[in-house]
């Protein structure tokens, strides 16, 4: 899994949205997992349905 800190997830957004189509990413601060992106193929089919249909 890749990390980014917060500060170069910022600064570096589209390469932080191109790694998250290959996998979950985890975003720090401060050496701390704050949040984790990632395509919704990798979420649980139930869960990306939901979310895609909550999209439109």
């Amino acid at each position: 899994m890749e990390q980014f800190a917060s500060s170069s997830a910022w600064q570096s957004f589209g390469k932080l949205l191109k790694a998250a189509g290959n996998g979950p990413v985890a975003i720090e601060k401060h050496g701390k997992v704050l949040a984790f992106i990632m395509a919704p193929e990798f979420l649980e089919p139930a869960v990306a349905t939901d979310v895609l249909a909550a999209r439109r």
